[in-house]
């Protein structure tokens, strides 16, 4: 019976690593790519909310967020509790879950919070050994904690993850890179239709 869960288990993680590709190669927009991992691990583990926390070249925005509601009558994640976790699988780069929330003496919530955050599972996004963000899932379907079999799974995702979000950002900068030849080749040639076509005559 052991040996039958293990070959259920690879068969799955297998199956949403295809099915994750897939969906992937057929779009070069990073927004797009990211709801399609979000999606595809809420599936996976049947969660209530993802997210993904991007680690930005901008200074003033660290991180930038990308959300995905299972169920879209239900408000979005308060990140307030969301950033005092993906900090920490930012410091320690592991991933992380928290079986009880509101009892978990790590982070520090509110009533609202608690009420609205019971368990999370957490794993860092990572691309050529850098943290490049963190995958956050909330809240099991089944009301149980997420298991280690649901933090193996998308680790691997997020392994996956790592490569399909670096390949649409290399797409998505060489569509703007083309895009940018192309409005300062039109201005070029609007700058061009404004010289005189024969040197002008100066009277002697």
């Amino acid at each position: 019976e052991n040996e039958i869960q293990r070959l259920k288990l690879a068969i799955e993680e297998l199956s949403l690593l295809n099915e994750l590709a897939i969906a992937a190669s057929s779009s070069s927009d990073i927004q797009a790519t990211l709801n399609i991992i979000i999606q595809k691990s809420i599936k996976a583990v049947k969660a209530e909310q993802g997210s993904i926390k991007l680690i930005s070249s901008h200074s003033e925005r660290m991180l930038e967020t990308f959300i995905h509601q299972e169920n879209i009558s239900k408000r979005a994640i308060p990140f307030k509790v969301g950033d005092h976790i993906i900090g920490w699988v930012l410091a320690h780069g592991q991933a992380l879950i928290v079986d009880n929330l509101a009892i978990d003496p790590r982070f520090k919530i509110t009533a609202k919070e608690q009420q609205d955050i019971h368990t999370v599972l957490s794993v860092p996004i990572v691309f050529a050994g850098k943290i490049m963000g963190v995958l956050t899932l909330i809240n099991k379907k089944t009301k149980e904690p997420f298991n280690l079999d649901d933090q193996r799974l998308m680790s691997i995702l997020a392994a996956q993850a790592g490569q399909l979000i670096r390949n649409s950002q290399l797409q998505e900068d060489h569509i703007k890179k083309k895009q940018l030849e192309h409005e300062l080749q039109i201005a070029r040639q609007i700058q061009l239709s404004l010289l005189p076509r024969e040197n002008p005559k100066i009277a002697q």
